[in-house]
């Protein structure tokens, strides 16, 4: 194995976490030195304050093998290494990771590297390269978020339990559950499981229906064994919740409080009497009261306390302001934040905001953050706050921002540009405003987006013939190629314009599919 020297450039104020790192790496026989460049931003140093410090190195008698730079340093490494080198090859100037946290695979692997892919990292970031390894050591981190923390007490499930340590977890809400089929209990169940939710949460309805809990709770235990919680201010729900197993009741308020003097199960309790939620101005101290008078009633009880996050222009920040007070005074109480009261309160896509909240709970230690995913403008909330989830946790790993930790939320927009260049020996030909005769063939597609796209082919234009071709799927290009493939085998006759045409749908309907949107043929998307 080869004794590499090498150099590891960072800004001053990150040496020490360099050293860290560096420390952490197997080792693997390399010599490491960390040299600092008094820059605010590892990334922002400038090459001349690289090749000046790295010049006076090798005066000084040191020789190295590879000069690891920022991942996100400007500029081809390559003009550098040209300025410095003293040997036929050597130092090799390279670009690193990204992430500093990631410094160690690239030096654990770079042995390993061929001469094309060292040439890569004269303007490739070392995170392109070693992308796979990079992602296996991401999952491996991930492993420990439901044990890092600090435990307090576990909501109990059938084969699993759910330990709250300060770390967010998913609570989903099965909302008006008692409206709902068996089938359609199981099918919110699993979909909610399958997006990450920890706690199922069974929402019942305004007017009480005792006799239908067993049923809920029998439909939902068929398809997960995640805990379940009830959520009522009912007592006769709530002794039927808790009879048939309930890991955690939610909504024990004012009114409802005496019922849980010989429970076992952890509550939930809210800021809420007889005449409703109470005013944030009084919310507080009605909380912190109400829990001292179920304390007395049941010392034994598990509590976890909801300070009722209002709708933005409603006060939102005041309430957020609340949570972070209640946090001060009550450092090991868990807690629960109502995240779907902003998301359905707001047209605003969803994930910006769960991600946001997210953030905002993680830092405060708040332990469940719930959503109903009620409205089409929320779907994949539980899959977004469980995403926003894991960045907040990779990053408080790795002492930076939630930024270029491995996952992101970014869904309708990309971080950096791809410039491609513009070849062409002739003039662009405008075609805004473009009018084209359209030839369009007999055929007829209709289009629709529900769980999957369909597309249903008449030969004829008429609503009332029977379709000829029924297709469904998740891309445009495998329905098209399968469309093409109908059409070929039956002889039917395509014009290149309704091609084009079906291509343009297809992809729209695919966006739609995948963003949650609604899909109206021949209407724009956005």
């Amino acid at each position: 194995m080869a004794c590499f020297k090498i150099a590891l450039l960072t800004s001053e104020k990150l040496k020490e976490n360099a050293k860290k790192e560096v420390n952490r790496t197997k080792d693997n026989g390399m010599n490491v030195e960390i040299l600092g460049i008094n820059v605010e931003i590892a990334a922002f140093m400038k090459s001349a304050d690289v090749v000046h410090l790295i010049s006076n190195c090798i005066r000084s008698g040191k020789i190295f093998d590879f000069i690891i730079l920022p991942g996100n340093f400007t500029g081809n490494t390559k003009v550098i290494e040209e300025k410095i080198k003293i040997k036929s090859n050597f130092p090799v100037v390279i670009k690193g990771t990204k992430n500093l946290s990631d410094i160690g695979i690239l030096l654990e692997n770079i042995e390993g590297l061929t001469v094309q892919e060292i040439e890569q990292l004269h303007f490739k970031p070392a995170d392109e390269i070693l992308k796979e390894l990079i992602k296996e050591k991401l999952n491996n981190e991930l492993k420990f978020i439901a044990h890092d923390g600090n435990a307090k007490f576990e909501i109990k499930g059938v084969k699993s339990n759910v330990m709250l340590n300060g770390i967010p977890k998913v609570v989903a809400e099965i909302c008006d559950a008692p409206m709902l089929s068996d089938e359609n209990l199981k099918e919110r169940a699993k979909y909610f499981t399958d997006a990450g939710a920890k706690i199922i949460d069974i929402g019942m309805m305004p007017k009480a229906k005792p006799e239908e809990v067993k049923r809920i709770i029998k439909a939902i235990r068929e398809v997960t064994n995640v805990p379940f919680s009830i959520d009522t201010i009912n007592q006769d729900e709530i002794l039927e919740g808790v009879k048939y197993g309930a890991g955690m009741l939610m909504s024990i308020d004012a009114t409802n409080f005496k019922i849980v003097e010989n429970f076992d199960v952890p509550i939930v309790v809210i800021p809420r009497d007889e005449k409703g939620v109470k005013s944030p101005n009084e919310r507080l101290k009605f909380l912190e009261n109400l829990i001292a008078n179920i304390k007395k009633r049941n010392e034994n009880i598990n509590i976890i306390a909801d300070l009722i996050l209002d709708p933005p222009n409603f006060g939102l920040s005041g309430a957020i302001a609340l949570y972070g007070k209640f946090r001060e005074k009550h450092k090991d109480m868990a807690m629960l934040m109502g995240v779907g009261n902003v998301t359905e309160l707001m047209d605003v896509d969803s994930h910006g905001i769960n991600a946001l909240l997210t953030a905002i709970a993680y830092e405060l230690k708040i332990d469940l953050l719930f959503t109903p995913e009620y409205s089409t403008k929320a779907k994949n909330s539980v899959r977004e706050i469980n995403t926003a989830i894991k960045m907040m946790y990779l990053s408080g790993r790795r002492n930076q921002p939630p930024k270029e930790v491995g996952i992101n939320l970014l869904i309708l927009k990309d971080k950096h540009k791809v410039n491609f260049e513009l070849k062409c020996n002739n003039d662009f030909f405008d075609a805004e405003n473009f009018k084209f005769k359209k030839r369009l063939d007999k055929i007829n597609f209709r289009i629709i987006v529900k769980d999957k796209i369909y597309v249903m082919m008449r030969e004829n234009r008429s609503p009332a013939e029977n379709p000829k071709i029924c297709i469904k799927g998740n891309k445009a290009e495998e329905i098209y190629l399968a469309i093409l493939a109908h059409i070929s085998k039956q002889d039917l006759k395509i014009s290149n314009e309704h091609c084009a045409y079906l291509g343009k749908e297809l992809g729209k309907a695919e966006i739609a599919l995948k963003l949650g949107k609604n899909y109206i043929q021949d209407e724009v998307l956005f």
